[in-house]
């Protein structure tokens, strides 16, 4: 398992907003883990 990332701090790291992450998410362009909790 690797490291994992807050999806704040990976915004944060490519320059975007967290809105945008998660609209790449739903488009296919990226694939995020979750845990078992739905973070």
């Amino acid at each position: 398992m690797g490291t994992f990332v807050s999806i704040g701090e990976a915004a944060e790291v490519l320059g975007v907003s967290i809105t945008t992450l998660r609209r790449w998410e739903a488009e296919g362009r990226l694939v995020a883990e979750h845990t078992p909790g739905g973070h």
